[in-house]
């Protein structure tokens, strides 16, 4: 459980967060933005299936 700054802490993050996430994400629909996320996820784990080749 937080404390109350730590509840206003995390109630100003999530501001600074959803500010960015929108300004970054600008002109992609709802549907890109699930896409765009998908694709990076399996970029991520093609680098992690390949770096671990490598050890």
């Amino acid at each position: 459980m937080l404390t109350e700054e730590g509840v206003e802490a995390h109630a100003k993050l999530l501001e600074r967060i959803q500010i960015q996430r929108a300004a970054v994400t600008a002109g992609l629909t709802d549907d890109d933005y699930r896409t765009l996320l998908d694709l990076l996820q399996r970029v991520s784990a093609n680098v992690d299936a390949f770096a671990s080749t490598l050890r």
